[in-house]
């Protein structure tokens, strides 16, 4: 399979279309795999940097009462073997994936993210298979002033 089939074809899925997968002792990372097609995978839960929070000025204004990001890499896999990473952070006390992308700044303040389509994939299906709230993916990405850009 090219780069490209992989990723439109995940780019298809939906969290449903997932199933997660129990890591036994190893509790700090989460797996799952596509229903129809096992050789892809995902793995997230890797910290980013030390993996301790911090705050931007947009995840202060848009989540006041929870205004901490946690970062985590989420490993796209074919046929077991890493093929993409991408770093999605956790935002209103991790009731919520989204992606990361170019910074949008106003004067020296982050006010939010510009992404690509990619980036917006699997954060979309880390958000849907472990938040409560994932039909409201949209609404923490427009809350967040994350703008998707290009195609």
């Amino acid at each position: 399979m090219k780069f490209n089939e992989l990723l439109d074809r995940v780019n298809s899925t939906t969290g449903t279309d997932w199933v997660r997968v129990d890591n036994g002792p190893d509790l700090a990372l989460n797996s799952a795999v596509l229903r129809n097609d096992v050789a892809i995978s995902m793995e997230w839960g890797r910290e980013h940097d030390t993996g301790g929070p911090w705050t931007e000025a947009w995840s202060e204004e848009s989540f006041p009462s929870a205004t901490t990001l946690h970062g985590i890499y989420v490993d796209l896999r074919y046929n077991g073997v890493t093929v993409k990473t991408d770093l999605v952070v956790g935002v209103d006390g991790d009731r919520a994936y989204l992606p990361t992308g170019i910074s949008i700044t106003e004067g020296r303040r982050i006010v939010g993210q510009r992404v690509h389509p990619s980036q917006v994939v699997l954060a979309r299906i880390v958000h849907e298979l472990t938040s409560s709230e994932s039909a409201d993916f949209g609404w923490y990405c427009t809350t967040a002033n994350i703008k998707v850009t290009g195609g």
